[in-house]
């Protein structure tokens, strides 16, 4: 999913350029107890929630078997969202 990003990928590590506007999230140890998780997904990114706890979820995922993925953050809300003060990373690289 994320191999055509090249060395960008890592801005993913530093910087707040996806939106997570949820308030539920597997916990990423699941894709390492759950038999059923482990032997379908590749766990390929982890988040923290931005308010509370601050506890981590599983962001992205791939198939092993299928060619699919899913993402947890919501790529689209940045270039959609525009309100006041709404903490929302409007920059280029969150595009």
């Amino acid at each position: 999913m994320f191999g055509d990003l090249g060395d960008s990928v890592f801005k993913f590590e530093t910087e707040a350029l996806t939106l997570n506007s949820h308030n539920d999230g597997v916990d990423p140890v699941k894709f390492i107890t759950d038999d059923g998780l482990a032997s379908m997904y590749k766990l390929t990114s982890i988040s923290y929630e931005p308010e509370g706890k601050h506890r981590p979820f599983a962001a992205s995922v791939e198939s092993k078997k299928y060619p699919f993925f899913g993402t947890q953050f919501h790529p689209e809300k940045t270039m959609t969202i525009f309100y006041d003060n709404s903490g929302i990373n409007h920059s280029w690289e969150s595009i």
